[in-house]
């Protein structure tokens, strides 16, 4: 494959998993972590840019000024926070016509600005900006300021891509920003509550037994024609597989077991047809308070179809490049014993061939077609991975059965240990993957382990030593795997779980990639804590069931 492409394609699966996980981020943050979230998202994309100074405006319309609110620069790279408070919009004419006529203002030059843009050229010229590109931030038709970025060593010409993370970094800040607004006006009065939820962009409603008592108009915008007494239930089609998720949602918020929750459904508003293309996608926070002297519901609701569309799209396309990735793999996996075979198996043909020579080959031969074997195997099991059957499983029973086959299915004496730190004993997941996990683990440090028998004269199989310690952490069920086999290289651990990596001289490369699959099937995690003496894997999977989910 050309090395242009797969750059090209790299770079694109990267741009795409950044901005999915910059949407993530915002969609449940509280109103004080925002502010940070901004700061650290400005670093993230001004790296990945690769410019000098990223930040963000915001538009005070009463003012008619732009506050330098938020900013990140490049080490070396002089900040603007201190001297650059502020900004009339009437010192910057010819940038604002610009960015409200067309959108994005792109300035590969700013010696080569015209004449009309002198105002803007000597400001720029003053923070010695090469290169800038800014964007308008706009929410319903407002303009709320913008989001920019500057080239101070070097004239820098701003890609496309650039361009597009730009806009959508901006409309993530705008939503958030607007989010902020709403809930931190909403705890600091009660006698503002009307007015600023009127006019709220997020959709707000309050429930009491199940029946909506008050409702602000971005409500009607999102879910519809309703009118105050209505049932939630009937006011628009939730979608079947979410509606438990609601109903446990809001069943232990009125019975006071939790004070306060969020979570994500699908619907279709009243009088759509049902197609995917009517489909809304909301995040919905939920709260329990007090109203007109009854316990109530405070519901905050906002529409993130766009974001969930450009995660199917970004998920998609992450497949294709992982399938080409892999494609690359299996030719070369495949093709090596596949010339082994053709070689060993031309040579015989050779009749005068000595006998013990024709053994060695004809042994090549059965060697090179049994690691084909183990490359099909491998290829059946990462294409049977089903979807997660949450259930409540035995944690205990389960690692017993993990360390019973490992101890059988080798010939060599490893020590295999087990510590349970975990007092519930259970936890609800899927226990067929969670095996097969924790299993190919193992089997990865027994390999590890002989790998070191072989490289050092002063170390046996039989000081082979591998521990799986389970504990609970907070809402989740953390395991951890150690061995003292032969580690992992150095700089290597970022790429252990990609497919096709091995240090091993017999393997597929192909193992960890599978368990990685597994762990975000299992909506858990994996991490390496340490690379050698010991060697540490930490897995951590959910303790408790999602709203929702049905234990088997």
């Amino acid at each position: 494959m050309d090395d242009k492409i797969i750059e090209t394609s790299r770079y694109q699966a990267e741009f795409e998993r950044l901005i999915t996980t910059i949407s993530t981020r915002f969609i449940n943050l509280q109103p004080d972590e925002i502010d940070r979230e901004i700061e650290s998202t400005l670093k993230l994309v001004g790296k990945f840019a690769g410019v000098d100074r990223s930040y963000m405006f915001l538009y005070e319309s009463d003012t008619r000024v732009l506050k330098y609110t938020h900013e990140w620069c490049a080490e070396g790279i002089e900040p603007q926070n201190s001297s650059l408070q502020a900004i009339p919009v009437s010192e910057l004419p010819w940038q604002m016509e610009q960015m409200l006529l067309s959108g994005t203002v792109h300035i590969p030059r700013v010696t080569d600005l015209p004449a009309s843009a002198a105002s803007e050229k000597k400001i720029f010229e003053s923070q010695r900006i090469q290169s800038l590109i800014t964007v308008p931030m706009m929410s319903r038709g407002q303009f709320k300021g913008m989001l920019g970025f500057d080239s101070v060593r070097r004239p820098q010409s701003f890609s496309e891509n650039t361009i597009s993370l730009l806009t959508i970094v901006g409309e993530i800040f705008v939503n958030a920003l607007e989010r902020k607004r709403v809930e931190e006006a909403l705890a600091e009065s009660e006698k503002h509550f009307r007015d600023v939820v009127e006019h709220s962009l997020t959709g707000i409603f309050i429930l009491q037994n199940s029946r909506i008592v008050y409702f602000n108009p971005e409500i009607r915008h999102l879910l519809g024609a309703i009118e105050t007494g209505a049932d939630i239930w009937s006011v628009s089609e939730v979608d079947p597989d979410d509606e438990n998720k609601i109903k446990n949602l809001f069943e232990d918020i009125s019975s006071g077991r939790v004070p306060a929750g969020d979570v994500d459904f699908r619907f279709y508003p009243p009088g759509r047809s049902g197609s995917r293309n009517d489909m809304r996608w909301v995040s919905c926070r939920a709260a329990r308070i007090q109203y007109r002297g009854g316990v109530a519901i405070l519901v905050n609701v906002m529409d993130i179809t766009r974001a969930r569309e450009l995660e199917r799209v970004v998920a998609m396309q992450d497949k294709m490049a992982s399938l080409g990735r892999m494609t690359a793999g299996v030719a070369h996996e495949i093709r090596n014993p596949l010339n082994t075979i053709c070689t060993s198996a031309e040579t015989l043909l050779n009749k005068s061939l000595p006998s013990e020579d024709r053994r060695e080959l004809q042994q090549y031969i059965l060697e090179e077609a049994r690691r084909l074997d183990r490359i099909l195997e491998d290829f059946l099991l990462l294409s049977q991975i089903p979807p997660a059957r949450i259930i409540s499983v035995d944690i205990e029973k389960l690692i017993d059965r993990v360390v019973f086959v490992l101890k059988n299915k080798f010939s060599e004496a490893v020590i295999v240990r087990t510590e349970m730190n975990f007092e519930e004993k259970t936890a609800y997941t899927d226990g067929d993957l969670l095996y097969q996990l924790l299993l190919n683990l193992g089997i990865n440090a027994v390999e590890a382990i002989r790998e070191r028998s072989r490289a050092e004269d002063s170390f046996t199989m039989d000081s082979g030593e591998i521990t799986f310690t389970v504990s609970g952490e907070l809402t989740r069920l953390v395991i951890m795997v150690r061995d003292n086999g032969v580690g992992i290289p150095g700089g290597f651990q970022e790429t252990i779980f990609d497919p096709f990596y091995t240090t091993k001289k017999s393997g597929t490369g192909l193992g960890l990639y599978i368990v990685h699959n597994i762990i975000e099937t299992l909506g858990g995690e994996i991490r390496i804590e340490s690379i050698k003496d010991p060697t540490v894997i930490s897995v951590s999977v959910p303790l408790e069931r999602e709203y929702g989910e049905e234990e088997s």
